[in-house]
């Protein structure tokens, strides 16, 4: 069997992995860590 990445059978699977490649691209134009940008997002929401 062929491994497919970021392969989600649900739609919210899909939703969260649509959104956080979006932000990593967004960052990359920015020259921002993605990496940094998240973990900034999910503490200010914890």
């Amino acid at each position: 069997m062929r491994k497919i990445c970021f392969d989600t059978s649900f739609y919210r699977g899909e939703q969260f992995c649509s959104r956080v490649m979006s932000e990593v691209e967004t960052c990359k134009k920015l020259w921002l860590s993605a990496l940094d940008v998240i973990v900034d997002v999910v503490s200010s929401v914890i």
